[in-house]
């Protein structure tokens, strides 16, 4: 295991649910609900789908919800502790501990494989996009959530300012996944007709997380970025964020943040 690997499942251990709990309440500027919902409608229905790092199981039921059946649902994860949460509320799910670099499927086995933030943490990309295109039935689509900086001068952009000292003065955090995941030029180099996809389609997205102070501080407080903050400093840079929040306000009162993110979507040949 690798110590970003083992960072991520340490920081889901500490966090479990921490992901769904912070976007599951975001909703999509133009489009009807969050995230999870958008990606949910998108994915094509009457197959079976795999959910790469299905964390807490909630895309697995958004995915029901927006008409996917649900035995035909699978969720895989590296954290234990993500998927114990997922089994708690659902105890019949096909749920598997599992790495995306050799996926425990057989060939053809799914018409989707959908991921919601997940991708754009892993490395070894290319071994993960060989092991799409073997588990992907022909015509079967790949569908990607990626991206989550701030979008906008909003209380997003304005506690990772706050936030600047406090991490820099915490120990590192290891860089997390291929810059390639999230860019236009990196999914073309990826998914590429001799790795058996067609050209990526890109939607862009933003993200709506705005709410009361405390809300948008749970929100966006259990990051990465974050996780070796002493509790003492945490502390501080909440106090300091609650007190610098009402300069965020939008006109009809909530505190705005903003994320940005894109919908990927790749079909393979």
């Amino acid at each position: 295991m690798s110590s970003e690997e083992a960072f991520v499942r340490r920081f889901h251990r500490d966090h479990p649910g921490a992901t769904a709990a912070a976007l599951g309440r975001g909703r999509v500027l133009g489009g009807a609900g969050s995230s999870y919902d958008g990606l949910a409608a998108a994915t094509p229905r009457g197959g079976r789908v795999l959910d790469l790092g299905c964390g807490d199981g909630y895309l697995r039921a958004r995915l029901i919800a927006h008409g996917h059946a649900a035995g035909q649902v699978v969720g895989l994860d590296v954290s234990a502790d993500e998927l114990a949460l997922a089994r708690a509320g659902a105890p019949t799910a096909a749920l598997v501990q599992a790495r995306a670099q050799a996926l425990p499927f057989a060939t053809g086995a799914f018409a989707a494989v959908v991921s919601h933030f997940a991708w754009t943490l892993m490395p070894d990309l290319e071994v993960i996009v060989g092991e799409l295109a073997r588990v992907l039935a022909p015509g079967g689509a790949f569908l990607a959530v990626v991206g989550g900086g701030p979008r906008g001068d909003d209380a997003f952009a304005g506690l990772l300012a706050l936030a600047a000292p406090f991490a820099a003065a915490a120990p590192p955090t290891p860089r997390l996944g291929d810059p390639r995941a999230r860019t236009d030029a990196g999914l073309a180099a990826l998914f590429t007709p001799a790795a058996g996809f067609a050209a990526p389609r890109i939607d862009d997205w933003s993200i709506d997380l705005s709410g009361d102070a405390e809300a948008v501080w749970d929100a966006l407080a259990p990051s990465y970025h974050l996780a070796t903050v002493p509790a003492v400093d945490r502390a501080a840079l909440r106090a300091d964020f609650l007190a610098a929040a009402p300069r965020w306000r939008r006109p009809d009162g909530p505190i705005a943040a903003t994320m940005y993110a894109r919908l990927v979507e790749v079909r393979r040949t």
